[in-house]
C-alpha cells in the first residue's frame, strides 16, 4: 500500500471509523469530516490523496462533493480522486450520478476490507480521469421554474429545456415565491442577482419548505467561497455565466436523479426510526410479560399466609376475654395493615387478567392503567 492521506467524509461515524480503521492499519494518514461542507473547509488548508464520500449525507452528499472538486472554481483540487461509499439499494441511482460527477470509483456497503483496500491502493497508485457520461440529454420530465430577468437568457433556456420540461418563467424575486407557492415544481434555476429578491434568498425560502426541491443556481462570479456558500444553502449545482445552454438538460437530469436519491435516504431514515420505536415497544411488552408472571408467582406464594393472618386476627377480635384494650388495638391495625395488603396482592394478580392492547402487528401488551373497577375485598375466613 502507498503512503498517503485519505479523507473520508461521512455524517455516520460509525462509517468513518469503518473505513478509516483498516486505512490505518495499512499505514495511511486519515483525516474524518462529517459533511461535504467541512471537507472542503479542510482541504482548503490540508491537502489529501484521495476522498471516500458517502452519498447518504443531509449537508453536501458525497456525489456534490464530487462535483464541486472537478470545478473550475476548485481546480487546484481536481486531480484527488474520489471514491463514493453508496448502499447496496442504490445501485441503479448512483451509478450513472457517479459518472456525470466525475467519481474515480464506487465503493458498495457494507463492504469487505478487502474490497476497500483494494479500491483505495488503485487510485492512490494510479489516479485515473473520471469516466464521465456522455454530453447528451437526459430524458426526465418534470416542471421547472427559471428564475432570470435577461430576456436572452430566458428565451435560450426555454428553448432547449421546453423539450422535455413543462417551464414556467419569473422576472423578480418575490415573483418566484409567489409561483412556488402556487404550483408544484421539481426543480428551480435562478440567477443569483435578482431584483427585488436574489437567488439566494429564493433557495433559502424554498428550501425551508419544500426539501425535495431541486435547485440549480446561475452566477456570473466563481470562487471557492461562493460555491461553498451555495452549497450550504441548498444549492444542488450551480452555472458559472456565460454557460453553453446544451448542458441544460443533462444537468436538469443530474440535479433531478439527487434529489431522488435524497428521497430515497429520507424515507429509508424514516423506515429505520419506525423499527427502532416499534423494537422498543416489543422489548417493553416482553419486560411486562416477565413482571405479569412474577406478580402471579408472588400473588400465588403471599395469598394464604395473609388470609391465614386475616382470619386469625378476625378471631382474636372476637375474643371477649384475655385482651387488654391497647392489646385490642394492636390487634385491629394488624388485621387492617393485612386487608390493605391483600387488596395489593390482589392487583398483582390483575397484571395476568385479559387486560391486553394492541403493540405491534398481532402482539399486545398489559394494560397496566386503572381498572375502574370496585376492587374485590379479601375472602371471608
Amino acid at each position: 500500500m502507498r503512503t498517503g492521506t485519505v479523507l473520508v467524509v461521512s455524517e455516520d461515524p460509525d462509517v468513518v471509523r469503518e473505513v478509516s480503521a483498516p486505512l490505518e492499519r495499512a499505514g495511511l494518514k486519515i483525516a474524518g469530516r462529517a459533511n461535504g461542507l467541512e471537507a472542503l473547509d479542510h482541504l482548503r488548508s490540508t491537502p489529501a490523496d484521495l476522498v471516500v464520500a458517502d452519498v447518504k449525507s443531509r449537508v453536501i452528499d458525497g456525489t456534490q462533493l464530487c462535483r464541486v472538486l472537478k470545478s473550475e472554481e476548485f481546480r487546484r483540487h481536481n486531480g484527488i480522486p474520489v471514491l463514493l461509499l453508496a448502499a447496496g439499494y442504490l445501485n441503479g441511482m448512483i451509478e450513472p450520478l457517479a459518472r456525470e460527477v466525475g467519481a474515480s470509483g464506487i465503493l458498495r456497503h457494507p463492504f469487505k476490507e478487502r474490497d476497500l483496500l483494494s479500491a483505495v491502493e488503485t487510485l492512490l497508485a494510479a489516479p485515473h480521469e473520471p469516466v464521465r457520461s456522455p454530453a447528451c440529454a437526459v430524458k426526465s420530465s418534470g416542471r421547472v421554474l427559471v428564475v432570470e430577468d435577461d430576456p436572452d437568457i430566458v428565451a435560450s433556456i426555454l428553448a432547449i429545456l421546453k423539450r422535455e420540461y413543462e417551464v414556467t418563467v419569473a422576472t423578480d424575486g418575490d415573483a418566484a415565491i409567489g409561483l412556488l407557492q402556487e404550483h408544484q415544481f421539481h426543480l428551480l434555476i435562478a440567477d443569483y442577482r435578482l431584483p427585488r429578491r436574489d437567488g439566494l434568498a429564493v433557495v433559502r425560502w424554498a428550501k425551508e419548505r419544500y426539501p425535495f426541491l431541486g435547485v440549480i443556481l446561475m452566477t456570473a462570479y466563481g470562487s471557492e467561497d461562493l460555491v461553498t456558500e451555495l452549497l450550504r444553502n441548498g444549492v444542488d449545482d450551480y452555472l458559472r455565466k456565460p454557460f453553453d445552454t446544451r448542458r441544460l438538460p443533462e444537468l436538469c437530469g443530474s440535479v433531478l436523479r439527487k434529489v431522488d436519491l435524497r428521497r430515497v435516504n429520507h424515507q429509508l431514515q424514516r423506515r429505520d426510526l419506525e423499527l427502532i420505536e416499534a423494537h422498543t415497544r416489543i422489548v417493553k411488552a416482553e419486560r411486562l410479560a416477565a413482571i405479569g408472571e412474577l406478580a402471579l408467582a408472588i400473588r400465588s406464594e403471599l395469598n394464604s399466609p395473609m388470609t391465614v393472618l386475616q382470619a386469625r386476627a378476625e378471631l382474636l377480635l372476637e375474643m371477649k376475654e384475655g385482651f387488654s384494650a391497647e392489646a385490642r388495638e394492636d390487634v385491629r391495625v394488624i388485621r387492617d395493615v393485612a386487608a390493605q395488603l391483600w387488596g395489593v396482592i390482589a392487583r398483582l394478580g390483575s397484571l395476568k387478567d385479559d387486560r391486553s392492547i394492541p403493540c405491534v402487528g398481532s402482539l399486545r401488551m398489559t394494560d397496566l392503567g386503572p381498572k375502574h373497577e370496585p376492587e374485590p375485598g379479601p375472602p371471608s375466613p
